[in-house]
C-alpha cells in the first residue's frame, strides 16, 4: 500500500513529537525542535533528606538567613527545589517535628480556636511564645483535630452509657481527667 507524502509527513509528526498538542498540524523542518521540546523544565521529585543534607541546610540557613530559600536550593548538592528546602527547614529541622503537649498547652490550643478559628501557623507562633518549645503548624493542627475527636469519642461513649447501649469499660483515668479540664464544644451538625 503506498501512501500520500501529506500521510506519510502527519504520521512521521506524530512519531517525533508523541501527539503533543503543541506540535500538531506544525511544518516537520529538521532544523527545528517541536515547541513541546523547547525550554521544558525537569521535574523535580520528592524525596526524603539525608541527614548530610539536613544538616548542609542548618548551616546554608546560618550563613544565608531564611529570606532567600532560593540561593540555598541552589546551593543544596542534590536537585531540590525552593518550596522543598525551605518546607524541610520550617516544618522538620528548625522545630520539634514529634513534640509532645502538656495538658496546659492543649488548653491553650482549645481556647484560642475558639477565639481565632483555624489560624495555624498564627496559632503555632503563639503557643511558642507562650511555651517556649517551637512548634510547626501541622503539629499544632493535628494535636487540635486529635483533641477534638477525643472528646467526641468520649461524649459519644457517654451518650451510648446513658441509653443503655454499652456497658462501662474501665479507661485511662489521666485522659478522662484532661477531657474535664478541656471546655465542652459544640455538637457537631
Amino acid at each position: 500500500m503506498k501512501l500520500t507524502n501529506a500521510v506519510q509527513i502527519g504520521i512521521s509528526l506524530l512519531i517525533l513529537t508523541d501527539g503533543c498538542d503543541l506540535c500538531m498540524g506544525m511544518p516537520l523542518q529538521p532544523d527545528m525542535a517541536p515547541p513541546c521540546q523547547k525550554g521544558q523544565k525537569t521535574r523535580r521529585h520528592r524525596r526524603m533528606f539525608s541527614p548530610e543534607e539536613d544538616q548542609l541546610l542548618g548551616e546554608l540557613v546560618k550563613e544565608n538567613g531564611t529570606e532567600n530559600w532560593a540561593v540555598i536550593a541552589e546551593q543544596m548538592p542534590t536537585n531540590v527545589s525552593v518550596r522543598q528546602v525551605k518546607e524541610r527547614w520550617e516544618n522538620y529541622i528548625n522545630c520539634n517535628p514529634k513534640p509532645t503537649f502538656t495538658k496546659s498547652e492543649d488548653l491553650f490550643i482549645t481556647n484560642k480556636v475558639k477565639e481565632m478559628g483555624n489560624k495555624w501557623a498564627f496559632m503555632a507562633q503563639l503557643v511558642s511564645k507562650v511555651f517556649g518549645e517551637r512548634f510547626s503548624p501541622a503539629a499544632v493542627k493535628n494535636r487540635w483535630h486529635l483533641l477534638r475527636r477525643v472528646r467526641r469519642e468520649a461524649a459519644r461513649n457517654q451518650r451510648q452509657l446513658v441509653a443503655g447501649i454499652v456497658t462501662p469499660t474501665p479507661t485511662d483515668p489521666a485522659s478522662h481527667k484532661m477531657l474535664e479540664e478541656l471546655p465542652s464544644e459544640q455538637p457537631y451538625r
